[in-house]
């Protein structure tokens, strides 16, 4: 399954939210977008001429971008942020439970993740273990991007 600009721009407006994607890397991906199309849509274009250092600007503009075609690759986009953001020594996993938790992202996937916030709670009363639950999480996002690709 191939992702659209639709899908990319919503992926980067979780992402900045999360703190896994950069201003700079949104505005470099529309410049791409606008300077190989030879009609960009509209909703593009501002994102391209943004300032790279406004976080805010960038998610204002973000949020007018038409739906995303696809949920799951969407969702697929974002654990790819989020893996290398990890990758990166950028952000935890813990960190990124908790800021996804804030928002708005598909039924299934917002069940899943408040599983695991419960797992990460658990841990910070001493009831289960950082390493186990940071794997299953990892490994839950990995999984999300096998299905998303090989749909």
């Amino acid at each position: 399954m191939n992702e659209t600009n639709q899908d990319i721009a919503s992926a980067f407006e979780v992402g900045l939210v999360i703190g896994v994607t950069s201003p700079e890397e949104v505005v470099a991906w529309a410049d791409s977008v606008v300077g190989n199309s030879e009609y960009p849509a509209a909703w593009i274009i501002p994102i391209a001429l943004a300032q790279e250092n406004d976080r805010l600007a960038l998610l204002k503009l973000l949020r007018v971008v038409p739906k995303a075609d696809n949920e799951i690759m969407r969702w697929c986009l974002i654990a790819e942020a989020v893996i290398s953001a990890l990758d990166l020594k950028a952000s935890s996993l813990r960190t990124v439970s908790m800021a996804l938790s804030h928002c708005y992202l598909q039924e299934s996937v917002t069940a899943e993740l408040a599983h695991f916030e419960a797992r990460y709670e658990a841990c910070d009363s001493g009831e289960a273990d950082w390493q186990t639950v940071d794997d299953a999480f990892l490994k839950y996002l990995q999984e999300s991007i096998t299905r998303a690709r090989l749909d």
